[in-house]
């Protein structure tokens, strides 16, 4: 019995562990089992832009760039944010830890989840945009979407330009140009006055002729415009004669800057006369002495009348005939389109064109001088210094412009003794002391030249002179063309730099231009001057 019992249970034992192994080694088995797992996100959200908002108008030149943590925050931890302003890297590797740092051209900080980017200089007036790209610790990253905001922290100018026939050119932007109050009564010949002015592009502008307390039938008359050229004008109609009106101007810009014009009075033909209080008193006096005998002598006395006129007092105006008026601002108008304020895509002719007359202009004179005189490129450095300062240091000798000559021992030709590059007027110079005996060779355009020795005591007093050779049949023709047609690319050179210069000045149109104008000075004008 205790057999079979042991039998049943080892058969029981070795069962179950069959079992288990079945299931546990075999990874195709099937079942009705349903087996669940959390799967760690790799995505990670867009950082979340505050302010400022899209297409907002503001009127700080230093604004601050405000964004959220994503939201919700992914698996992975956050690393670092990049900020772009205008499409440009303007902040890299900002640590999701940050708490406070300060850069060169901004301040960061961290509140919580939001984090403060302040501008420590100015941006341009005008549209910028700017994201926000977040980057987490696996290098997953997301962008934020791309705002645009404009710019505009400089107060609204007005310029009155004229009333009616008179040139006033009052300028807020200039305060000496607007007069005293006292000083700003302005008469005119026509009851329908034109003002006219200027005011900054794209600015709101109201414009209020003020009536006078005491003329009946009178409305104050009010005009709101917008001016996207910033060249205004407009009308009074009907002003009546002999009184004195104030007219109320006012202009806001996009960004919500308002600048209110000095008040100002039209007075039409003459001013009437206001009634004033006159009294005229008229004394008239009595004297009856009356004596009378006493010791004691009593004053005569007298009794004195006067006849007053009445006092004339001005009418009182009425309610109705009241205006009050108090100036105001005008709302400030929508900031304009993009494409009006975004400079124009370079084409043709605003740009290219410049650059490819700058690249056929300086340039391209000296290469033709450079070729033209057929010049070695080991003596390009010299050749340069020669054709821009032929006027500096001391030179005894003399041969044709821009000439190459070789000077070499007659015992060891294998190198030059000396080698020069003569300058505009033929000028060069040699070190001292001369050779006894110099073999000399002359590279010069349409010239020949056959090599000779001579006597180096000779030099100081003789010219080596090439012979002119036919420029029909001469091989030289295509560098004398060079030589003779050089001028026109420098030409173009003074031409394009100057007006570069005045269109955009920068430092480089003005070293461009100087180095053309210096040109023009030591190839043209130097050997004129110099003779």
């Amino acid at each position: 019995m205790n057999r079979v019992v042991r039998q049943l249970l080892v058969f029981i034992l070795f069962l179950h562990i069959s079992s288990s192994a079945i299931f546990a080694a075999d990874p195709y088995a099937t079942g009705s089992a349903v087996v669940s797992a959390t799967v760690i996100g790799t995505t990670t959200n867009a950082p979340i832009l505050v302010s400022p908002d899209n297409n907002a108008a503001i009127n700080t030149n230093r604004p601050s760039l405000v964004w959220k943590r994503p939201d919700p925050l992914p698996a992975t931890p956050l690393h670092h944010y990049d900020v772009y302003l205008d499409d440009d890297l303007l902040a890299t590797d900002i640590s999701d830890s940050i708490t406070s740092q300060t850069y060169y051209f901004y301040t960061i900080r961290r509140d919580n989840d939001t984090f403060y980017l302040e501008m420590t200089s100015d941006l341009d007036q005008g549209y910028h945009t700017w994201s926000v790209k977040v980057y987490d610790t696996s290098g997953t990253s997301a962008s934020s979407e791309t705002r645009t905001f404009y710019i505009d922290s400089i107060f609204p100018y007005i310029l009155l330009e004229t009333v009616d026939t008179r040139t006033l050119n009052w300028n807020t932007s200039i305060s000496e140009s607007i007069p005293e109050i006292n000083n700003r009564n302005v008469l005119i010949n026509n009851a329908n006055p034109l003002l006219s002015g200027k005011v900054e592009p794209y600015a709101n502008m109201v414009i209020t002729l003020v009536c006078p307390q005491n003329i009946p039938n009178c409305q104050n008359q009010t005009y709101q415009g917008n001016y996207p050229t910033g060249i205004w004008q407009h009308r009074f109609n009907n002003l009546a004669r002999g009184y004195i009106y104030t007219v109320s101007i006012a202009a806001t810009d996009a960004g919500g800057n308002s600048t209110t014009f000095p008040e100002f009075y039209l007075i039409y033909g003459t001013v009437t006369p206001t009634p004033s209080a006159i009294i005229t008193p008229k004394p008239t006096a009595t004297i009856k002495p009356t004596p009378k005998i006493s010791p004691t002598p009593t004053p005569p006395t007298a009794t004195i009348s006067a006849t007053v006129s009445p006092t004339i007092t001005p009418p009182e105006p009425t309610p109705e005939l009241i205006t009050p008026f108090v100036p105001y601002a005008p709302p400030a108008p929508t900031p304009p389109m993009i494409p009006s304020l975004a400079p124009e895509k370079a084409n043709f002719f605003t740009q290219y064109w410049l650059l490819m007359l700058f690249v056929i202009g300086l340039p391209t004179h000296i290469f033709l001088t450079f070729y033209g005189a057929k010049i070695q490129f080991t003596n390009f450095f010299n050749f340069i210094f020669t054709l821009f300062f032929p006027f500096l240091g001391k030179k005894d000798y003399q041969t044709v412009p821009f000439s190459t000559i070789e000077m070499y021992n007659p015992e060891k030709l294998d190198s030059a003794w000396q080698k020069k590059v003569t300058d505009i007027n033929g000028y060069y110079s040699l070190s001292s002391p001369l050779l006894n005996s110099i073999f000399v060779k002359i590279t010069s355009t349409g010239r020949y030249w056959k090599n000779i020795i001579i006597k180096g005591s000779i030099l100081p007093n003789s010219c080596l002179f090439p012979i002119l050779e036919d420029s029909q049949i001469t091989s030289d023709r295509l560098q004398i063309l060079s030589m003779r047609f050089r001028s026109i690319p420098l030409f173009l050179a003074c031409l394009t730099s100057s007006i570069g210069l005045v269109t955009q000045p920068n430092y480089f149109y003005l070293i461009y231009l100087y180095l053309s104008l210096h040109l023009v000075f030591s190839e043209y004008l130097y050997p004129k001057i110099s003779k």
